[in-house]
């Protein structure tokens, strides 16, 4: 783990992003069937789900010598795991114009990951709940169920895209520097968020709101549990990763977008491909 970030210039927070990012995704190499790689080459994980998102390379640091077998490289790995994937361009991305590359070598731009900042204020976050609400850490068996039965609803369906989020969730719970909440409504659990403290920040994570709970003030106050965690840990500095839906909600909580990482999608794998056994 590294040093709480202090006053850090804006190069170190986008730093900072990427290396949280990939320190929650390094975690799921936990789960059974998942792929990790994390060498001076390459970061990347590789789910065996046909979904880009389960399927990445985050870092790259290649040379203009050997940038495009380097492409190659990645490509026939994803190919032999029969699955798609996308590729992140973030700051310790190398070559300068592998975004270019990767596009000559036919992937194309996705909606790029859109991250939000907030510098914890001095004064400590009280979370402020709604009438009937209590919002509790995960600390035990009993909170631990509650917790896992946010996340069984959110993920609900026999299709390999949830079963596969389900394992990660459940797989990651105990990763060292990582926090759940959930929050009950009257006694059903509703909401939950996560906290990763890694790379000197406070990585935000997995805040859902179920549909009978949504617009009633629990997605803010789950996420204000979360940030309060991370300042009494002595944390300066929160990230997250926003989506259009959740971007009023943390704007309102005193988030700023602070950065996109461009984000590519690879190519199709041709019809005719035998999958690696």
């Amino acid at each position: 783990m590294r040093a709480i970030l202090k006053n850090p210039t804006r190069d170190a927070i986008i730093a900072a992003m990427e290396a949280n990012w990939c320190a929650n995704r390094r975690a799921w190499g936990a789960v059974p069937g998942i792929c990790v790689r994390d060498d001076a080459t390459f970061f990347w994980f590789a789910t065996g789900v046909a979904n880009t998102w389960l399927n990445c390379v985050m870092r790259a640091q290649l040379t203009e010598a050997n940038a495009e077998a380097g492409i190659a490289t990645a490509c026939a790995y994803f190919a032999r795991r029969d699955t798609p994937h996308s590729w992140i361009i973030g700051p310790t991305t190398t070559p300068a114009d592998l975004s270019q590359r990767l596009t000559e070598q036919g992937y194309t731009p996705a909606h790029p990951a859109r991250w939000m900042a907030l510098t914890l204020p001095d004064p400590l976050i009280i979370p402020t709940a709604p009438a009937g609400v209590t919002i509790l850490p995960v600390t035990d068996a009993a909170t631990y169920a509650q917790w896992e039965q946010v996340i069984i609803a959110d993920t609900a369906g026999d299709d390999a895209f949830s079963a596969r989020i389900r394992q990660v969730q459940f797989a990651t719970s105990q990763q060292e520097g990582r926090q759940h909440f959930v929050a009950l409504l009257g006694n059903a659990p509703v909401a939950i968020s996560t906290v990763l403290l890694a790379a000197g920040v406070a990585g935000i994570y997995g805040v859902v709101t179920l549909p009978q709970a949504q617009r009633q003030g629990i997605g803010a106050a789950i996420t204000q549990a979360a940030l309060a965690h991370a300042q009494q840990a002595g944390y300066h500095l929160a990230v997250l990763q926003t989506s259009r839906m959740g971007l009023s909600v943390y704007q309102r909580l005193g988030f700023a977008l602070f950065h996109d990482f461009p984000i590519f999608d690879a190519p199709a794998i041709p019809s005719d491909h035998a999958p690696h056994p």
